[in-house]
């Protein structure tokens, strides 16, 4: 029992651990923003772009939608997998 506890533990932390990572990556390495100017492009603030890349929240899905969109109009090549993958 104490192994499956450990086991969940760790796997929930990993799933935090790459979706920071994740959001991190792409703000700077996909549009080379600061938080604060990050934010105001897809309408939230910098505190909660902190508090992604930290892993104390998830962006909803209209948090995603709304960095897609920002892909789109600065004709980015985006794929949705960027999301959930970390940088290389």
């Amino acid at each position: 029992m104490r192994q499956r506890i450990y086991l969940l533990i760790v796997n929930t932390h990993a799933h935090i651990f790459a979706a920071m990572n994740s959001i991190s990556n792409i703000r700077q390495n996909i549009f080379s923003l600061s938080q604060t100017k990050f934010g105001g492009e897809i309408g939230v603030n910098q505190s909660m772009i902190s508090r992604w890349e930290s892993g104390e929240l998830e962006p909803s899905l209209s948090d995603m939608t709304a960095i897609r969109d920002l892909a789109k109009r600065r004709g980015v090549d985006w794929d949705d997998g960027l999301f959930w993958e970390s940088a290389a």
